[in-house]
């Protein structure tokens, strides 16, 4: 009687989970998973048919999103463990970590994916070629490597990580390019000013404008050592609003966005502004062509602070760097191509200026192909 009961049990789900499907409930649970599900196969013959169905079932099968949703949730509140760890930590007060999905980071700081010499070797001979062709051809280079939440928020991070790893490699990096590239590093800077500001999201592996903002005087200054004219604005210059935050890409990962409560800080100049973005003048390159990331911004400013112009290639991180920058110079054009840094694309545009940005967690994996 009993194997009966666990029969027709075992039916009433599987039949349930085709009724569902066919009905669309995940339709009506959203998920906030940051990639795209899988598509239904249109047409019996297609090639690889059998495969890619299995996909299109796997992502949306009756009671998934449910089950999922539930999971993340349970996991989340009441126990405070990652339901997925292996993409996204759970540190104190609901501070959110990315796990080693995103470039081995845990790893990277807990001491177990450390730079060897080889590749420190490596990574600066490489810089330094880049750097003589750039100074060869009469503009400045610098380098700077945006600190990872981890470098700044160690004391949120859950016990399990020994923050005597923290920074490793990022520390020895810039100790072995010394004395040839002097790496602008804003981790000290940015430490002292998180007593009074939160500096970055909770629910998101990006600074907020405040971060940004001290990030964006200390590389000014750097950069002004040698162009005397360059000086950062004062955040009098600033109007600055706290807003209820809606970027939590982190929590999106795991499905628990809807369970944080954190804020956003937007920092805008005062008046009217004097920059503007200007048309794209390239072509996207090849290698970019599956990437939905913008490949080139270019801001033309009427009354800028120097009449000099600058060329960053990017990523992520500067996108909150933008305003700042735009206030300083004539020209300024941001290349965001995966870390590529274009010599081509740098003769070409001839700037006086070359800062080449990276995030900490990247470096490892980019710089060795510089």
């Amino acid at each position: 009687m009993i194997q009966r009961i666990f029969i027709f049990l075992f039916f009433l789900i599987l039949c349930s989970s085709i009724l569902l499907s066919l009905v669309d409930l995940n339709k009506k649970i959203e998920l906030t998973e940051r990639r795209a599900t899988a598509k239904k196969p249109s047409s019996l013959f297609e090639e690889k048919f059998i495969d890619k169905y299995n996909k299109y079932y796997l992502d949306n099968f009756g009671f998934r999103n449910l089950a999922i949703s539930t999971y993340s949730t349970m996991k989340y509140n009441f126990l405070k463990i990652s339901p997925y760890p292996n993409q996204v930590l759970i540190g104190k007060d609901d501070w959110l970590f990315l796990g080693n999905s995103k470039g081995s980071i845990q790893d990277e700081h807990s001491g177990i994916n450390l730079l060897n010499q080889r590749k420190l070797k490596r990574i600066k001979s490489k810089i330094l070629a880049k750097k003589k062709i750039v100074e060869q051809n009469g503009a400045s280079f610098y380098l700077f490597i945006a600190p990872d939440k981890y470098s700044i928020y160690e004391e949120k991070l859950p016990d399990y990580i020994n923050e005597k790893f923290i920074n490793r490699n990022l520390d020895k990096l810039i100790e072995h390019l010394k004395p040839e590239i002097d790496v602008i590093d804003v981790r000290q800077d940015l430490i002292e000013k998180k007593e009074v500001n939160q500096l970055y999201a909770k629910g998101d592996s990006h600074w907020n404008d405040y971060g940004a903002y001290f990030a964006y005087q200390k590389i000014i200054r750097s950069i002004g050592e040698d162009f005397k004219d360059l000086k950062p604005l004062n955040l009098e210059s600033f109007d600055i609003k706290k807003v209820s935050s809606k970027i939590k890409t982190t929590g999106d990962m795991i499905n628990v966005s809807k369970n944080l409560v954190d804020f956003d800080i937007q920092i805008r100049k005062k008046g009217d502004l004097s920059w503007d973005r200007a048309e794209d003048q390239l072509i996207r390159p090849k290698y970019m062509a599956k990437s939905a990331k913008p490949y080139e911004r270019r801001y033309l400013n009427q009354a800028p602070q120097t009449n000099l112009k600058i060329l960053i290639f990017r990523d992520s991180f500067f996108n909150r760097l933008f305003r700042f920058f735009n206030e300083h110079f004539a020209e300024s054009l941001y290349i965001n191509n995966i870390h590529r840094f274009d010599v081509k694309l740098f003769k070409k545009e001839k700037p006086d200026i070359v800062l080449y940005e990276i995030i900490e967690r990247d470096m490892s994996e980019y710089l060795i192909n510089f």
